[in-house]
């Protein structure tokens, strides 16, 4: 790991550290969690870089944050769900109806204003990443993008569970 990313990624844990410490739910939970010794953390199963393979960011960013705490880490991977509102239900608040979780915190959910008047029962805290789209195209058959209109007939690809995909 180059020490440019060690050092965005120390950064980025400090972060959600002090994000959880500062919620009233995160205090309500602490003494439970100090009961069990474990901090359950959902993550999505097939979402390279972030987690995959029990590999990634995410799982980075869950193990940090539970030695932190002084707790060990349980991971719950699940593949996403229909939307993000069903990913919260059966991964944080209720649990899924086979059983699984529900877990402590689930890494990757966008902090967005409208998702948290959605979803009630879970509180959103903590970004650390920010996504964006961008156009990798092929100057030769595409030589100037001046808009969407430039991709008509063209062939094009997106990556599964993501922004692009959902726009398109």
């Amino acid at each position: 790991m180059n020490r440019y990313f060690s050092r965005r990624l120390g950064v980025l844990i400090w972060l959600a550290c002090c994000a959880m410490a500062a919620t009233t739910a995160a205090f309500a939970d602490m003494e439970q969690l100090k009961k069990t010794g474990v901090l359950k953390v959902a993550v999505y199963s097939d979402f390279a870089p972030f987690s995959a393979n029990n590999q990634g960011i995410d799982i980075d960013l869950a193990e940090a944050l539970a030695k932190k705490l002084g707790l060990k880490v349980s991971l719950l991977p699940f593949p996403a769900g229909e939307n993000l509102n069903d990913d919260l239900r059966n991964m944080v608040w209720k649990g899924h109806y086979l059983g699984y979780g529900p877990a402590d915190l689930l890494m990757h959910v966008p902090v967005d204003s409208r998702l948290m008047a959605e979803n009630d029962k879970v509180e959103i805290i903590a970004p650390y990443h920010r996504e964006s789209v961008r156009l990798i195209r092929n100057s030769k058959t595409i030589p100037r993008f001046e808009g969407l209109d430039a991709l008509l007939g063209k062939k094009i690809g997106v990556e599964k569970i993501s922004i692009a995909a959902l726009v398109l």
